[in-house]
């Protein structure tokens, strides 16, 4: 997109027309099942172009690399004669690594606003229909940085990422360059570190990390006979190996003998072509993401940005993950980015770059629920949660006291402040938002969501997941124009590409299905009629901007003077809710003074 937020196409501006309708036909509707969507690399898929007849009439450049193309045009045939059931074939790559194929009409691959437009272009020409090869092998590199995140040494997340992409440690050992006793002792050493006790454990942990999904029990399942063609038993066998079970355990629990097991094991293994349990977790995954492909919601893709991105995953002492993004530098002073209700821990990088040139070392945390960082039991004060993890990665960063800024996150910098005063330096709260409660007339879409809940509270989740199981990058950016308002100086900050790529990215996560943070977050919004305050907040600024498009200047004063006894009010002539893109200077000023 390089147009700025005012531009909409004519899909999605009916899209926008039809909101209140689909909004109220969800409230009113039965429970949704929630789509759980795998985020998948650009590197992980390959197409080839069929023509009216059926045959392959031109490939990218990795296809003919990652499969036989006269294999792969026998598999599309059958495919294509036999629609109502057939979606799905499995092929090798001339490595030996299993690739999915499934094929798709050209106008649904050419909506993917993520696809490359050369592709687009040469499959619009010169295709009726497009085959896909999905292959997550190719995802060695999302495998690698997952690894490292979680704590694993250089030499243990390069081995893991060569077991993932080999399927064997003899092949991975050599993929690594170590010897395979070296590459045993890594491996052993990361299960140590990640507290498993199998490689496929390890390999799947990395694999969702990777892809920024962890499908329920009954969708793996279901995805691995729709794409495979298994029995539900046979179907239950493979999800058991994937998670960790030896196959003894895995029959126990399926309720099956010992040699009906082998016999069942056997025929899974020669079916899919493997010869280790290690492959199917990257396998499994392939399949989830195959059958995201042939669903009418697009599929979610996205570039490696890790040098933007210093994620670490921090475990706390229940072992539950932690994700934390770092920007340093090491000697800067700490300030935690808490992220909005309606977001993650993914920031602007022109506010973090603002702030790292002027001695501070940003940072970010998914609470729980959101991102990649996992649920956790639900506080009566629903912003309180996640507070415990703030004071985790502290420790874990040695810091004895953090600075706080925020846009949509003032319950939780609240709910942080009373639980651990000691922690909080300043606090800079910009366009701090109202409970439903205490908030008398709310604009925009976002108002009309809240409202909606307000009505229908028990809703919130079918909402969620019905939003969330359609979301594509076109359909994130009509949601931020939607939402910033008429703002100059918000207009002008969304117009910088870097700034909305920044906020898409942001908000794609929950597009995943991860979306426990979120409907807790909402339903305090909604249900929670009082949040304590604090007797004295002379260390608190509230930034506000003269425009903004969802609430009432004078009651956000009036509440927040209540709760924030001391604390300094300032309107920021010329700003919108956006303060930290359009003036980050004034909140660096707040932070300094």
């Amino acid at each position: 997109m390089t147009s700025g937020p005012s531009s909409i196409d004519t899909t999605e501006a009916q899209f926008v027309a039809e909101f209140e309708t689909r909004l109220a036909e969800v409230v009113a509707g039965a429970a949704l099942e929630g789509m759980v969507r795998p985020l998948l690399h650009r590197a992980t898929l390959s197409f080839a172009g069929l023509d009216a007849s059926g045959a392959i009439s031109w490939t990218d450049d990795r296809f003919g690399t990652w499969v036989d193309v006269g294999e792969a045009q026998s598999i599309a045939s059958r495919i294509l004669s036999e629609p109502s059931s057939e979606k799905f074939g499995l092929t090798k790559s001339p490595q030996e690594r299993p690739v999915l194929l499934t094929v798709v009409k050209t106008s649904s691959v050419s909506a993917w606003t993520s696809l490359d437009p050369s592709v687009r272009d040469q499959l619009e020409q010169s295709a009726e229909d497009v085959l896909i090869a999905v292959s997550l092998s190719h995802m060695s590199d999302e495998v690698e940085f997952a690894a490292r995140a979680l704590g694993l040494s250089n030499l243990e997340a390069r081995v893991c990422a060569a077991l993932f992409m080999h399927g064997n440690i003899k092949r991975a050992a050599v993929h690594a360059d170590v010897s395979y006793h070296t590459a045993r002792k890594a491996l052993s050493g990361a299960m140590k570190t990640l507290g498993v006790s199998r490689q496929t454990s390890l390999i799947r942990k990395l694999s969702e990390l990777a892809t920024v999904a962890a499908p329920p029990r009954e969708a793996v399942e279901q995805i691995v006979i729709d794409v495979f063609g298994f029995e539900r038993r046979d179907a239950k066998l493979i999800h058991l190996l994937c998670e960790g079970f030896s196959r003894a355990d895995a029959a126990k629990i399926v309720g099956i003998s010992q040699a009906i097991a082998k016999d069942r094991f056997a025929y899974i293994f020669q079916e899919l072509g493997i010869s280790s349990a290690t492959d199917l977790p990257p396998l499994v995954m392939s399949a989830f993401a195959a059958a995201v492909v042939v669903h009418d919601a697009p599929p979610l893709l996205k570039e490696a940005r890790r040098d933007r991105a210093p994620l670490r995953l921090i475990r706390d002492a229940d072992e539950r993950v932690i994700a934390v993004n770092d920007y340093g530098p090491a000697g800067g002073v700490p300030v935690l980015i808490a992220h909005s209700s309606l977001s993650t821990r993914h920031p602007f990088m022109s506010f973090i770059d603002a702030l790292r040139s002027t001695g501070f070392r940003p940072f970010t945390i998914d609470r729980p629920g959101f991102g990649l960082t996992d649920h956790a039991p639900e506080l009566p004060d629903r912003f309180e949660t996640g507070a415990d993890d703030v004071e985790t990665v502290c420790e874990a960063f040695g810091f004895e006291t953090i600075h706080v800024v925020t846009r949509g996150g003032a319950f939780h910098a609240l709910a942080l402040a009373r639980r651990f005063p000691e922690l909080i330096g300043r606090v800079v709260v910009i366009n701090p938002d109202l409970l439903q409660h205490d908030c008398s007339n709310r604009k925009g879409r976002l108002g009309l969501v809240r409202h909606a809940f307000d009505r229908h509270p028990n809703s919130v989740e079918r909402v969620a997941r019905w939003t969330s199981s359609y979301l594509s990058r076109k359909r994130i950016e009509t949601i931020i124009r939607a939402g910033i308002g008429d703002a100059p100086a918000d207009i002008a900050s969304f117009s910088d590409k870097q700034n909305l790529d920044d906020y898409v990215r942001s908000i794609t996560a929950f597009s995943t299905g991860t979306l426990s943070g979120f409907i807790r977050e909402q339903r305090g919004y909604v249900l929670q009629t009082e949040i304590a305050g604090l007797a004295s907040a002379t260390n608190w600024v509230i930034l506000m901007g003269e425009s903004d498009p969802i609430h009432d200047p004078t009651e956000i004063l009036d509440y927040w003077t209540t709760k924030l006894p001391g604390a300094e009010m300032k309107r920021v002539v010329g700003a919108g809710r956006f303060l930290s893109l359009s003036h980050p200077e004034s909140v660096i000023d707040a932070l300094n003074n």
